[in-house]
């Protein structure tokens, strides 16, 4: 189970390392429509570290028996995501004022659904995992 954890964690590392390289290298062209990166930086980075502690949380709740755990832990990870964004938000329009970077804001909100379409998916393959402690048969239910 761990090292099967380690690998959806790795997984996630990965996509990281693949939008940041395209921030990376993609510099240029921002440059040249006035988009700010380092909006694109901070964004990608709050929701890599939000996406994996959302991740811990799930595998903690999937190899839990009770299913109520689970469910809790999806719900509490959304709110972690949704607050944690939501106050990243904040934080830079307080800062910056009326000089907010809007297509930079846009690009940040295409990467918060391309990490939750990823962390769903990784979720749900590991549902599928019947190593995951979870017998998912009805049998299992505690009552």
């Amino acid at each position: 189970m761990k090292n099967k954890n380690s690998s959806y964690f790795l997984e996630l590392l990965i996509l990281f390392l693949i939008l940041s390289g395209l921030i990376y290298f993609s510099d240029e062209i921002f440059h040249k429509y006035t988009l700010d990166s380092t909006v694109l930086w901070v964004g990608n980075l709050l929701l890599f570290g939000l996406s994996l502690l959302s991740l811990f949380m799930h595998a903690k709740g999937a190899s839990d028996k009770n299913p109520n755990v689970f469910f809790r832990s999806v719900f509490t990870s959304m709110l972690f995501r949704m607050m944690g964004v939501l106050c990243a938000l904040l934080i830079y329009l307080f800062i910056k004022g009326a000089v907010v970077n809007q297509p930079a804001i846009l690009i940040c909100i295409v990467f918060y659904f391309v990490y939750t379409f990823y962390e769903i998916r990784i979720v749900f393959r590991m549902l599928k995992n019947p190593d995951n402690g979870k017998g998912r048969s009805s049998d299992s239910v505690s009552r």
